[in-house]
């Protein structure tokens, strides 16, 4: 039995139709699964530490959330300025991160001194004892002098060279979202007392889920077909048409497609 283009038309409307709520109901339930688990994932990061899992790299658990300027301290100075800044550009945060950087031992070493005296100001004066030292840390450098009758003492403290600190935030396998940091000092300690992400910045814009195909094939006569698709979730609906030139003449389907991306994230 020859079916009509309108017959066909119907059939393939209600078949896209299907398609489109199979791959909608899918998707909500995948969509409220993973909502889920960041609200388990964010409840475990809230309680947790930041720990040195090896030498020299502090690591803690991130949250996620779409509005990380919340999470900042709103009463530092610093990120006022950085929040204004943000409004100004119309920009938003992808990643936060608020580390405190402190010494795990404090520099102590003894240190030789050089002894000379200093002759008085004004004849009949005192004469003075200066001891003079200096220690080289390495990250800083101490130097000074001392002087006696009276006491006094100056003291000179300078950063050698710079402390660099290094973050990265990277993703498990299963979704969750760790932050590390590292300094360039042994001798620092590192703890991260905020630690975000916004990972739904990263999520394509709804017309980034459109797609076109185009289908071309011959054998006994020639086939072609064109449509249109939009993404939901792991699925991709949308309508499908094909026309046959050749092998009995001329003739046309309408349809729907259905993708499935089974491996995509």
């Amino acid at each position: 039995m020859e079916l009509s283009p309108k017959t066909l038309g119907i059939t393939g409307g209600v078949v896209l139709l299907l398609f489109i709520v199979l791959a909608g109901v899918m998707t909500i339930k995948k969509n409220s699964y993973e909502s889920r688990i960041t609200e388990l994932q964010n409840a475990v990061a809230q309680r947790d530490v930041t720990i040195e899992t090896q030498k020299g790299v502090f690591q803690k658990l991130t949250l996620q959330s779409k509005d990380l300027s919340s999470l900042l301290d709103s009463k530092d100075e610093q990120i006022q300025l950085l929040q204004k800044e943000l409004k100004k550009g119309k920009e938003e945060l992808l990643t936060a991160n608020s580390l405190v950087v402190r010494w795990k031992k404090a520099y102590e070493a003894q240190v030789a001194g050089h002894q000379t005296e200093v002759p008085p100001v004004v004849p009949g004066g005192i004469v003075r004892k200066k001891v003079e030292f200096e220690k080289d840390f390495g990250y800083i450098g101490v130097s000074g002098f001392t002087l006696t009758d009276p006491p006094e003492a100056t003291l000179k403290v300078q950063q050698n060279r710079p402390l660099k600190l290094s973050v990265a935030v990277s993703q498990d396998k299963d979704g969750t979202w760790k932050s590390r940091a590292t300094s360039s000092e042994e001798n620092m300690a590192i703890d991260i007392t905020l630690a975000a992400v916004n990972p739904w910045l990263l999520e394509p814009r709804w017309y980034e889920n459109i797609g076109l195909s185009v289908d071309l094939g011959g054998g006994t006569g020639f086939l072609a077909g064109v449509g249109a698709s939009y993404k939901i979730g792991k699925f991709e609906v949308g309508p499908k048409g094909w026309f046959t030139i050749g092998g009995g003449g001329v003739g046309g389907f309408v349809g729907a497609q259905l993708l499935w991306h089974p491996f995509a994230r």
